[in-house]
């Protein structure tokens, strides 16, 4: 995030909230020049990068509500809307690395299911 020819017309009030050297895009190269190099360990991340500060963006995967499809029948509206502060509730979240591994976690509930229920 930095004041450039490419930002000009964005339309983005925040920039004009700071002085020219707070959104200088030399605050910005450093984070590029880390990522650039040949000692950087990470790859596929999100990085935010502006105005002096760094951080990982990520989407994470909250605990939420399980209904299991064969012990206990087919998700409802209902049961979503009953639901949504477990579905929303960031404590607990986890952060899987690849849609499959985010599946794993989903197929293991159904699994446990079953064998807590006697029925794996």
């Amino acid at each position: 995030m930095a004041s450039t020819r490419l930002t000009v017309d964005v339309g983005m009030p925040q920039y004009l909230e700071l002085s020219e050297p707070e959104v200088a895009p030399e605050l910005v190269a450093p984070v590029v020049a880390y990522f650039a190099g040949r000692d950087c360990p990470f790859t596929g991340e999100v990085w935010s990068a502006g105005s002096g500060a760094v951080a990982r963006l990520f989407i994470g995967r909250t605990e939420g509500f399980f209904r299991h499809p064969t012990l206990d029948g087919p998700l409802t509206v209902e049961d979503v809307v009953a639901n949504v502060g477990r579905i929303r509730d960031e404590s607990g979240y986890s952060t899987p690395d690849d849609w499959p591994a985010e599946w794993a976690k989903v197929a293991a509930l159904v699994k446990d299911g079953l064998a807590a229920a006697g029925r794996s």
